[in-house]
């Protein structure tokens, strides 16, 4: 059985991440439109919510390493990617064109 640590504003247990609790006001008129838009998307309010402001959240800078290339002697950025594409990803993107 999960051990679970209760406190005013997280619920913790080994299945889940940390989620804090948020709770704030409104009108009859915004709780209605927001739990339209949360149904309509096919998702909790909270997932909705988390949603719309992930999407406000400042994008991380990408991290610069300048270097001189061996042949041409240009500058670029040495960083490796944030992250490597997948397979599909890159077949979706190609789709248009092969």
């Amino acid at each position: 059985m999960a051990q679970q640590v209760l406190d005013k504003r997280r619920c913790v247990n080994q299945f889940t991440a940390i989620m804090n609790t948020i709770a704030f006001k409104a009108t009859d008129e915004l709780e209605a439109f927001i739990r339209q838009q949360a149904a309509t998307r096919k998702t909790s309010v909270s997932e909705y919510i988390r949603g719309v402001f992930e999407a406000l959240k400042p994008k991380r800078a990408c991290k610069v390493i300048p270097k001189r290339h061996p042949v041409s002697g240009l500058w670029y950025n040495a960083a490796p990617p944030p992250r490597v594409p997948t397979q599909a990803e890159l077949d979706e993107a190609l789709k248009d064109y092969l």
